[in-house]
């Protein structure tokens, strides 16, 4: 005979990389992380008094609910290092104490905010600076052409009224 109990998962605290930790957090259901908090470590534990070291995890990370569960054993933690920009949905779910998965599971979405060069305008910005350098480039590339197709005209010209001048002289 197996119990049917289905012990409340809560959440019990966020610590950030930045090293600040965010406690009381049991009703949270939506995490805005910024671009300087993308990596966290996430504590929670299933309240099951009966034998709580025998509760195992699992956890699954994705945009929809197709991902895969990932065994977490009996750790009360799971770590998210470097997440990408993007809205996630976080599902814990846990045994009870006899070791039968339950229905408890826990969604908290996540919106890990872009850093501004991750951002439309951001990379807007990046290729519009790409352009300008090329064409200023181009721009020069083009005028050094110029200036030295002139400098050579100027010298052309400059040597044929030399050779005018010497052949001048040589008549008289």
């Amino acid at each position: 005979h197996h119990s049917n109990y289905q012990p409340p998962l809560l959440l019990t605290a966020i610590t950030y990389a930045n090293d600040r930790q965010q406690l009381a957090v049991a009703s949270l259901d939506t995490l805005r992380l910024s671009p300087s908090e993308r990596s966290i470590t996430l504590q929670f534990a299933a309240l099951d008094y009966v034998d709580p070291q025998v509760i195992s995890y699992q956890y699954r990370l994705g945009t929809d609910s197709t991902s895969t569960w990932t065994n977490l054993g009996h750790s009360h933690s799971i770590s998210l290092l470097d997440l990408s920009p993007g809205t996630y949905s976080l599902s814990l779910r846990s045994t009870n104490a006899e070791g039968v998965w339950t229905h408890n599971t826990r969604t908290l979405t996540i919106i890990a905010e872009p850093t501004f060069w991750e951002t439309i305008w951001g990379r807007l910005l990046i290729l519009f600076v790409v352009v300008a350098i090329v064409a200023t480039a181009v721009y020069t590339y083009i005028y050094i052409r110029r200036i030295n197709r002139k400098q050579k005209e100027t010298l052309n010209k400059y040597l044929m009224l030399q050779i005018g001048r010497a052949s001048c002289r040589e008549r008289v």
